[in-house]
């Protein structure tokens, strides 16, 4: 089990690699209701890095989403069916919202949802 402070330190690491890298939130975009996995799996780890022209939406907390795929409805944390209904219903907004991992825990992650400025 992850120490918080590990959690923190990872996420820290994250952000300066994406800063470093010019990573940009995942945009929903390019989601495909058809192939909801592979759009899950791209969404690149940001930490507390906001790339320019974006913004943490406002209004909308981090999705708690379990990551290692066995996480039942019943649970704190989205399953991945869940959150792959969540990502349909930005999809059908039509606001182009962006994802990205804020932190990452050993069976679970928080995604943060921006918007476009």
């Amino acid at each position: 089990m992850l120490a918080y402070t590990t959690v923190l330190e990872i996420a820290r690491e994250a952000a300066e690699t994406a800063e470093e890298s010019g990573t940009q939130p995942l945009s929903i975009v390019g989601f495909d209701p058809g192939t909801p996995d592979g759009f899950v799996r791209r969404i690149p780890f940001l930490g507390d890095y906001c790339p320019d022209g974006w913004q943490p939406a406002p209004d909308i907390d981090d999705l708690f989403v379990d990551s290692s795929g066995l996480g039942g409805s019943n649970e704190p944390a989205l399953s991945v069916g869940q959150f792959i209904r969540e990502l349909e219903t930005y999809h059908r907004s039509g606001i182009n919202y962006g994802f990205g991992l804020s932190q990452a825990g050993q069976f679970q992650v928080y995604v943060r949802v921006y918007v476009r400025l």
